[in-house]
């Protein structure tokens, strides 16, 4: 069982990791437009809508005026440029990889953790850099759970080597004997 989750979890890597480079390699994700273009527009008829037989009366405006917008509008309803898609797929895609190397630690696999969270980390960098506080909290976390992973993954080999991780050994110091002084 443990090798078939093995074997998902390198092909699960493997197909985020093709993801990652049809993204941004060769420096692809720079030469995505920064700015949004909408779609052309091909209306030809300038009537309203009409509703339809089987649609609710109330679900089409009659007259076809824009409705009004209270306050600001959301900005995660705006539309984005080619640029701000590629980087927030690519923050999708660093999530995962976070995810899959905590299930390989989970999974007894140190080595394939540690490959997989330190290409997260690398990932992470430059203009995949996690957002500001606390619009991107979920995947900060991820990537300080991968960090911790490698490095519990890292603590585990200094073990399988005959270290004592984290603690030096003591070097006896040879005490010299103080000679009593007379006092006079």
């Amino acid at each position: 069982k443990k090798r078939l989750n093995y074997n998902l979890l390198v092909q699960a890597f493997e197909k985020l990791e093709q993801e990652m480079q049809t993204l941004i390699g060769n420096d692809r994700l720079q030469s995505l437009c920064d700015t949004f273009e909408p779609p052309p527009r091909h209306i030809v008829d300038h009537e309203p809508l009409k509703a339809l037989p089987f649609q609710a009366k109330a679900t089409v405006s009659v007259g076809g005026a824009p409705a009004q917008v209270d306050g600001k509008p959301i900005l995660d309803k705006r539309p984005k440029s080619e640029k701000e898609e590629a980087i927030q797929k690519a923050k999708r895609i660093i999530a995962l990889m976070c995810q899959c190397g905590l299930e390989a630690k989970r999974t007894d696999e140190g080595p394939f953790a540690v490959q997989v969270c330190s290409k997260a980390i690398s990932y992470s960098e430059g203009e995949l850099r996690v957002g500001p506080w606390p619009t991107e909290v979920e995947s900060a976390l991820l990537l300080t759970q991968a960090a911790y992973t490698k490095a519990q993954c890292l603590s585990w080999e200094i073990e399988d080597q005959g270290l004592l991780n984290g603690i030096d050994e003591e070097i006896e110091e040879e005490k010299e004997e103080e000679e009593p002084t007379d006092e006079l």
